[in-house]
């Protein structure tokens, strides 16, 4: 990769990357009173890179204001080859803007409140020693209560004792792609 395309990579890695931890600010906005609550990560070494942003109902909702789950999905090696292909880049633009998609859709209000209930419930030893590795998938959950918030990621399979989170996780992702793409 040429020096130019090298800076051209690494302003797109920050661009998804801010946008991947952060898809409250992806505009446009969700539809209705909602807030951020609980933001769920798999970025695979070799494969797209996922972000779901659960955005809650505020206190002063109104009545049709839902759960909604933004999904944002980045795909690393379009944009490699987009930058370091000479044909690809002339097919589709030698340009530093990452190839994301977002979509936003409701989610039904009483699996949400489950969903968050079991996780508020959830005991963890957050000082556990993880796998280490090279290539893999790096997972993770946080929520964004901006009075109580907690942050936990893993690789691969992650420690014994993050179980009962990974578990959770996965009923998560089971209720955000059940009939919706990934």
């Amino acid at each position: 990769m040429a020096e130019q395309r090298q800076k051209e990579w690494q302003e797109l890695m920050g661009a998804a990357l801010d946008m991947l931890e952060h898809p409250e600010r992806v505009e446009p906005a969700p539809a209705g009173k909602v807030q951020p609550a609980i933001r769920l990560w798999r970025y695979e070494s070799f494969g797209p890179w996922l972000s779901w942003l659960l955005f809650t109902p505020s206190v002063n909702r109104g009545p049709k204001d839902l759960p909604v789950l933004r999904t944002i999905k980045w795909s690393p090696q379009d944009d490699v080859s987009r930058l370091t292909l000479p044909m690809e880049g002339l097919r589709r633009g030698f340009h530093s803007r990452p190839s994301i998609s977002i979509k936003d859709r409701t989610l039904p209000e009483d699996a949400v409140a489950e969903m968050s209930k079991q996780l508020r419930h959830i005991k963890l030893a957050v000082f556990a020693k993880g796998p280490s590795g090279c290539d893999g998938t790096s997972f993770g959950v946080e929520t964004l209560d901006p009075f109580c918030s907690a942050r936990v990621s893993w690789w691969e399979d992650g420690p014994p004792e993050l179980a009962s989170v990974r578990t959770w996780y996965d009923a998560a992702i089971s209720l955000f792609t059940l009939g919706a793409e990934t």
